[in-house]
């Protein structure tokens, strides 16, 4: 049966779960300041000399990590070489809406990295993806800039993204679970970040079916995200390793680099054998 996906607007998302989500109680405080003791976080302080005190604390502070970061000095990360780690990103106005609302994300390979296009209602969602090492931000903002037009560009603004951010070893530490970009961040392709936060979500809930949770559970979520960060890695170094691109440096050290033996392990048995339920990993990515 044919799989749906659907492209969402993430800043309308958003608002529409704090409308419709009315068991869940929202807290606005300009100031969420995390107090330590024990190796745990004790309670948060807010505004006004308010405290909010849980059993369980989810950090989705983005890199920041204000919660984990806290209790956690440096938290232990994951070593991976990082095919790209700059985007340059903004909001494109249609000018063929009929001919560019097309039902599915559009990852467009460039000298640099890759473009990616999401059409919505409203707009285009775009970024230039590539590695600070083999390109300028000025550059990638010339060429995004040129990719889409730029009498078309504008009027638009851009902005500079880094995610040159190491991957957390364990994502649960003491009584905090970092998810999403707490957690950890690979790149844009393939959107692995969005189903990395869900599955993290999803876990975490299994975990906490019980009402309960301990060093025990702790260990083996970290052991099942491990194994789900590695199956993202090997997912995303592929399209990079198998490519036949050999027209710019950065495709030529892509495609010529080390990797990991995992990596490597896996495509000698897909060459062999069809990845199936039975010889993969995991069932995560793929």
């Amino acid at each position: 049966e044919a799989a749906t996906a659907l492209h969402v607007d993430a800043a309308k998302l958003a608002l529409y779960l704090e409308t419709k989500l009315t068991s869940v109680e929202v807290i606005e405080s300009e100031r969420v300041e995390p107090i330590a003791a024990d190796g745990k976080i004790a309670s948060l302080a807010l505004d006004d000399g308010k405290t909010l005190t849980a059993d369980l604390y989810v950090d989705c502070t983005g890199f920041a990590r204000a919660l984990l970061g806290k209790i956690a000095q440096p938290p232990a990360r994951l070593h991976y070489e990082a095919n790209v780690n700059r985007a340059v990103a903004g909001n494109i106005p249609y000018a063929d809406r009929k001919t560019e609302m097309h039902p599915y994300t559009r990852a467009h390979a460039h000298e640099h990295g890759w473009t990616w296009s999401i059409p919505l209602r409203s707009r285009i969602g775009s970024g230039y993806v590539y590695h600070g090492d083999f390109c300028s931000p000025e550059l990638a903002e010339k060429r995004f800039r040129a990719y889409w037009g730029d009498e078309r560009m504008r009027d638009v603004p851009v902005r500079h993204i880094s995610f040159d951010r190491d991957t957390l070893r364990e994502s649960w530490v003491g009584n905090v679970v970092a998810i999403g970009l707490s957690a950890g961040f690979v790149e844009p392709l393939e959107a692995t970040g969005l189903n990395w936060t869900i599955s993290c979500a999803d876990l975490l809930t299994r975990f906490l079916a019980a009402r309960y949770f301990d060093d025990d559970a702790r260990t083996k979520y970290n052991a099942l995200m491990l194994g789900y960060i590695h199956d993202v890695q090997d997912f995303v170094d592929a399209h990079y390793l198998l490519s036949s691109r050999r027209d710019s440096e950065f495709w030529r050290y892509q495609t010529s680099r080390h990797y990991p033996e995992r990596l490597m392990h896996r495509l000698a048995l897909y060459a062999a054998e069809m990845p199936t339920a039975a010889n993969r990993v995991k069932s995560f990515a793929w």
